[in-house]
Formats: C-alpha cells, structure tokens, sequence
C-alpha cells in the first residue's frame, strides 16, 4: 500500500467519524426532547386531574402567552410523533 492510499483510507475515517459523530449528537437531541414532551404530557394529565379549566402558557419570544389547553396537548403530542419518525 503507498502512502497516497493510506492518506485517502485516513481521510475517509476521519470523514465517517465526523458523521457518526454528528448522528449521535442528533440522535441524543431527539431522545432528550421526546424525554422533555414526554414529562410534559404527564404534567398534562396531572393539570386535567386538578381543574376543570386547566391554564397553560406558552413561551413566545420573553413573553408568555396564554394558549388553549386541548391546543397545548395536542401540540405535544404531534412533536412527539415527528421525534419517533426521526
């Protein structure tokens, strides 16, 4: 093997690497939203059980703003379909 073909077979490694680098940081993302929606919709159930009117703000920008609660939970529901396709 010359050195020009130990150079190529190098920069392919490095190359892969970087991407299953890549993969796994994406991958660990993912899981650690599906985690955070997962607590969420458990704190969903938690508000339901409580009141009869359950009242839930979402963060937009610094401010937060009221939001529909059958709204909320759906929204979360809905990202945490799109986080298992991924």
């Amino acid at each position: 093997m010359s050195a020009q073909e130990i150079e190529q077979i190098s920069l392919k490694f490095n190359d892969l690497q970087t991407k299953l680098q890549e993969s796994l940081s994406n991958r660990q993302t993912l899981e650690t939203q599906h985690q955070e929606n997962l607590i969420v919709l458990k704190e969903f159930d938690l508000l339901k059980d409580e009141s009869a009117e359950p009242k839930v703000y979402k963060l937009t920008g610094s401010v937060l703003l009221p939001q529909d609660f059958s709204e909320a939970e759906m929204n979360v529901e809905k990202r945490l379909e799109f986080i298992k396709a991924e």
